[in-house]
This record gives C-alpha cells, structure tokens and sequence, in this order.
C-alpha cells in the first residue's frame, strides 16, 4: 500500500506598524520617518525513511514516507520614527510710549514690552501714521535698540515697531500699535515768585467782547489756565493789549494763537512779540492776520507769556523766569466799521450846528481796535492818514476825554488833540488852536475860524470836512 503524508505549512505574518505624526506649526515644520524591517524566517526541514519487507508467498513494498514539517513563521516589525523642527512665531511685543498725549514741550519715547523673542541680533525699525489712516511711514532707522525718542508730531499718530529675528531662525513680524495724541499741556515748569508776573492783560474784542484780567499776580507753577475768558477778534486786523508785570527789570511778552488747533504754539502762530515798559501797562500790539496768511476762522487757544531777559517760549523751555497765562478767541471774518464825522462850513460862519454833531461824534469814539484815521474834505479828498493802531486809539479815547495829547509823529505828519473849545480840536499839522495853514478841524470853537484841510485854518473858505475812524 502506499501512504501518502501531505505536509501542511502554517506561516503567520505579525506586523508591528508606529503611525506618522505630523506636526505643522505657524512657520516651517519638517518631518523625518525612519522604518526598520526585521524578518525572522525558519527553514523546514524534511525526514523521509523508506521501508522494505520482503516475504516467500508475497511481495509485499511498503514505502512509507514520513514528512516532517516545521511551520515557518516570518515576523515583520516595522518601526517609524518622527522628528520635528518647530519654528512658531512668538507672542507679538506691545509697543508703549512714555506719554500719552503730545503737546509739544517734552519728547517722548517708543518701546517694546512684553519681548517673549529671542533678541540677539535683533533689529528694529518704527513706524507712523496719522491716527486711523493705516498708512505707514518710516520714522527711524533700523536699530539694535528697541526704544526711539520722539521730539514732535504735527496729528495725532500711530506707531508701531518692524523686528527682525534671527533666532532660531529669520523671521519679520510686528509689534502692537500705539497712539499718541495731541493735548495742551502747560510750560515747562518757571517761576514767577521774583515778581516777574504777567499781572495785568486786558484786550478789547469786538461785540463787546473783553479780557480784563487786572492785578493776577504769580499762579501756581508760573501758569494760568483761563480760557474760561473768551474774546472774539478779526482777520486781518490789528488790536492793542495793555500787559504789565510786577518787576522792573526787563521782560518781554510774546502772543501765539493756535491756528491750527493741532495742540502746537508755532512759530507762525505767534501775534506778537513786543518789551514791557517797567511795571506800567505797555500797549502790546497784537496782529491777526488775513486768512491767505495762515489765520482760521473759528475757536482757537491763545497763549500770552512774559519772560525775564529771555526770547518768550511757549513751552518755556529754557526760561527761568516769567509767567504764562491762556486764553479763548474766536476768528471772525474782517468786516470794518466806520464812525463818520462829515459838515459843510460856512466862512465866517460860527459852526452851532457842526459843534453839536462833532460832540456826538467824539462821544462814540469809545475803546475799541481801530486800524485807521482819516482826515481829509472838499479841499483834499483823499486826505492825510493814521495806520498805527495804538495811535489812533490814544487819538479816540482823547478825543473822547477832551484830554490832550501828542503831538505824535506818524506817517510823515504831526498828530495832536488839545483845547479849542470843547470837545478838544485835532491837528496833523502839530498845532492845537493856532492859525496854521495845513489839516485842523475845530468845529466848536465859537467863531468863523473853524480850522480847515489843505489850506488857512482860520478864515478858510467854505468846504466840507470828514473824519473817519475805522475799527
């Protein structure tokens, strides 16, 4: 018989298998897999025996055939290895400024804080732009230094800082934004205590309008904030103010007006700029110009400073001694006004009527800014003029007083008020009641010598005379 073995194999396969992992982070992540495959394999072997057995009545074979089998086993392990290199953007820093509001009279410094970065070899470079408008602008250079010192800014801006890192690798971000506004603040601390005071200010406005601070002495920290006081003036005109301070050595009074209003006392800004006479009241001419000239209609802080034997500032930087004061005006467009004086004479003829509306006349010729005087008639029509503020102002209020006064030179001629009968005469031609050939005008003088313009001033002949005074 024959026998047949059939070898039976059973193979069994174990597979070990680590998952990759990626991780991606802000910036670059890379990735490396390492798999290391182990195989376990056994060889079968195989024992075959073969048997004979022979007999006299019968052959008889037997093959008998013996397998061995040895199951193979085969193990796959297979292995994977991550490694990661991470470079993650840090928390951005927060850029601060050691004020909040600029206002001219002290800088101020940009800087970082919370720096979480790697800062060897750092670089940093800030930048600006008007507050809100997201258009930026380079404002320093590229530095090692975090930190940046502002001296000015015209608006109120943002900054914010540029960094470049290097460690543990190149990387450009940027920092938080801040804002600086812009403020009024007060002068750079003076003192007043010495008696160098800004002790009087008085400025007469239009619509009644009116500064009157009388004998204010030294404030607290050499500065007045007083713009609870406002006064409204014109473009394109001139005013006086009277100023006095309590010392009597030299002291000078310098006016800006901020035009603008950025919160900034320029240079262009300044009105006036003008020595004090001793403790009086100085007139201080004050000039406001023309719109084409940098005024601006509407509300607007005034700053007025004396300085003792300094160039007023109105920061007060560098001014030891002195004192500041602020104020409100309002711009208005320049419209003029004119008081009018305008009779016919009579030759020979005592002026009843002329006196009567001359005393009418002078009665309105209160304080106010006058910018011209004429004086002119049917014998000089253009006539002869005064520009200077503060002389037609000491003309008016003369005239208004029956005091006398002059003769001042202005404008080539020789202006004067005195007694001629009353109200008081006026003269361009340097003489009070006198027979003068020249521009006299005394219309209450009682008799037919009522003065005259261009000509005799006594016995003139019949002719209209015209007086203007301009605010």
């Amino acid at each position: 018989s024959t026998t047949t073995s059939t070898t039976s194999v059973t193979t069994t396969s174990t597979t070990t298998s680590t998952t990759s992992v990626t991780t991606t982070s802000t910036t670059t992540s890379t990735t490396s897999v390492t798999t290391t495959s182990t195989t376990t394999s056994t060889t079968s072997a195989t024992t075959t025996t073969t048997s004979v057995t022979t007999s006299s009545s019968s052959s008889s074979t037997s093959t008998t055939s013996s397998t061995s089998s040895t199951s193979t086993t085969s193990k796959t392990t297979s292995t994977s290895s991550t490694s990661t290199t991470s470079t993650t953007t840090p928390t951005l820093p927060t850029a601060v400024s050691s004020l909040s509001s600029f206002c001219g009279c002290t800088n101020f410094t940009l800087s970082l804080t919370n720096i979480l970065f790697n800062t060897t070899g750092a670089s940093y470079q800030w930048q600006s732009s008007i507050s809100g408008q997201n258009i930026w602008s380079n404002v320093s250079a590229v530095s090692s230094t975090a930190s940046f010192p502002v001296s000015f800014q015209v608006n109120a801006t943002d900054y914010k800082c540029q960094i470049i890192v290097q460690f543990p690798a190149l990387m450009i971000f940027t920092s938080t934004l801040v804002t600086v506004t812009n403020a009024y603040c007060a002068p750079l601390v003076i003192s007043c205590s010495s008696a160098d005071t800004m002790n009087d200010f008085i400025l007469r406005g239009e619509s009644g309008t009116l500064i009157n601070d009388v004998a204010t002495g030294c404030a607290a920290g050499a500065y007045d904030n007083r713009t609870s006081q406002t006064i409204t003036l014109y473009t394109n005109l001139t005013y006086v103010a009277l100023v006095s301070t309590q010392y009597s050595s030299l002291e000078t009074v310098g006016i800006w007006i901020d035009f603008n209003n950025n919160f900034l006392f320029e240079s262009f800004e300044r009105v006036a700029y003008q020595s004090l006479n001793s403790t009086l009241d100085t007139p201080i001419t004050i000039t406001i110009p023309s719109i084409s000239s940098g005024a601006v209609l509407g509300t607007h802080r005034m700053r007025a400073q004396v300085a003792y034997n300094r160039i007023p500032n109105p920061c007060a930087a560098s001014i030891t001694y002195g004192e500041t004061h602020d104020y409100t005006v309002n711009i208005i467009p320049y419209t003029p006004t004119n008081i009018t004086y305008s009779q016919l004479f009579i030759m020979g003829v005592n002026p009843v009527s002329q006196c009567a509306a001359w005393a009418n006349f002078v009665a309105q010729l209160t304080i106010r800014p006058y910018n011209l005087l004429i004086l002119s008639g049917s014998m000089d029509p253009v006539g002869v003029k005064v520009l200077d503020p503060v002389v037609i102002g000491n003309i008016a209020l003369a005239l208004q007083t029956s005091t006398a006064y002059g003769p001042v030179s202005t404008n080539s001629r020789s202006w004067a008020v005195g007694s001629c009968g009353s109200p008081y005469e006026l003269s361009a031609s340097g003489a009070v009641c006198y027979c003068v050939t020249g521009y006299n005008i005394r219309p209450c003088v009682g008799n037919g010598n009522f003065g005259g313009i261009n000509g005799l001033t006594c016995s003139a002949a019949n002719q209209t005379m015209t007086v203007i005074f301009q605010y």
